[in-house]
C-alpha cells in the first residue's frame, strides 16, 4: 500500500487522482493503485479546465481522512499545505482563462471517519470566500481523533454535496480529491 506521505508529494505538484478497484460484494474495499504519472496528472488538469472552461462552473471537494492513525501517517501535518497548495494552483490555472470565460469555483472541505461533516458547512468560492476556505483547511491540523475510517459514510456525504451542490448550480464540472492513509 502507499504511503500516505507519497500522496502529498503528487498532491503538492497538482491535484492528485486516485484511481481506486471495483467495491467488492456490496462493501467497499479499495485497493490503490499505481501513482499517475507527470503526464497523467497535467492530462488531467487540462481535461479539468476544458470542461470547467465549457461549463463555466468547477466544484472540487477535498474529502480527508480524520482517524487517529493520521496522527502517525501525518505526524507534520502536511496536509494542510499539500491541499492549500493545490487550491493556489487549481486558482492560478484557472486565472489564465479571462474575461468572461473565467469560470465560477467553489470549494468544500471535508472530513469522514465515525461521520462525515463539511467544515464551515458551506462551498467557499475562490473568488470572495478564499479567507474562510484557507482557515477550514488550517482546522484539518486537528482533525485526527476519530476512531474508523468509514469510506462508505465519507464517499456517502460527498456525494450528497455534489448532488445539492448541481441541484443548486446547474450543470457543473466536479472534481474528487481525496486523502486518507488508508487505514
Amino acid at each position: 500500500m502507499q504511503r500516505f506521505s507519497k500522496s502529498f508529494s503528487a498532491l503538492a505538484f497538482g491535484i492528485l487522482l486516485l484511481s481506486f478497484g471495483p467495491a467488492l460484494a456490496g462493501a467497499l474495499r479499495f485497493e490503490p493503485q499505481a501513482s499517475p504519472s507527470s503526464d497523467e496528472i497535467i492530462s488531467g488538469f487540462e481535461k479539468t479546465r476544458q470542461c470547467a472552461a465549457d461549463k463555466k462552473r468547477l466544484a472540487v471537494a477535498f474529502l480527508v481522512d480524520e482517524s487517529r492513525s493520521i496522527r502517525t501517517a501525518d505526524s507534520g501535518d502536511r496536509r494542510v499545505g499539500a491541499i492549500s497548495r493545490a487550491v493556489d494552483r487549481l486558482n492560478y490555472s484557472l486565472l489564465a482563462v479571462s474575461g468572461d470565460n473565467q469560470p465560477k469555483v467553489d470549494v468544500l472541505v471535508a472530513v469522514f471517519g465515525t461521520k462525515f461533516e463539511v467544515l464551515g458547512k458551506q462551498w467557499f468560492s475562490l473568488a470572495d470566500g478564499r479567507t474562510e476556505l484557507d482557515e477550514k483547511i488550517k482546522e484539518l491540523a486537528n482533525r485526527d481523533s476519530s476512531d474508523i475510517t468509514d469510506y462508505r459514510t465519507g464517499l456517502e456525504g460527498i456525494e450528497r454535496e455534489f448532488a445539492q451542490y448541481v441541484r443548486a448550480n446547474g450543470a457543473t464540472c466536479s472534481v474528487l480529491v481525496w486523502l486518507t492513509d488508508g487505514k
